[in-house]
């Protein structure tokens, strides 16, 4: 999982992201804080599960786009306090999923882009392995 920005996420898509424009505008006009990034569906559920235990927030406001491949896609989370946003978007590379030993890479690992894994290592300092 990694950060990301609309206009990386306009490239991917081809620029047609017109579906979703009434829902995010909606979802600017409430929240005025927002934070895209892009990750494989268990690394996006693991940060969810962080951001409601480490900020208070129940429910979190978010867009989940399209996929790009299979269980990869790119997720627009909605924020009220710039606090909240700013813990989020710095956390998500420190995050680490527990996946089954069908992955490729290694049991415990995050994605750097689409099918590009890092690997955890005892090295690792400041790491969050969910």
């Amino acid at each position: 999982m990694r950060n990301s920005s609309y206009q990386k996420m306009l490239i991917e898509y081809g620029g047609n992201l017109n579906s979703y424009e009434e829902e995010r505008n909606q979802l600017l006009s409430q929240y005025k804080y927002s934070i895209i990034l892009e990750g494989e569906f268990t690394e996006l559920e693991n940060l969810e599960k962080w951001i409601k235990k480490n900020t208070g927030i129940e429910v979190l406001e978010s867009i989940y786009y399209d996929k790009i491949d299979y269980d990869y896609c790119f997720v627009e989370y909605f924020f009220s306090i710039e606090k909240n946003a700013l813990e989020t978007q710095n956390v998500i590379p420190k995050i680490f999923s527990t996946y089954p030993n069908s992955y490729p890479s290694a049991s415990i690992c995050r994605t750097n882009g689409n099918k590009e894994f890092i690997n955890y290592n005892a090295n690792m300092s400041d790491i969050i392995i969910l």
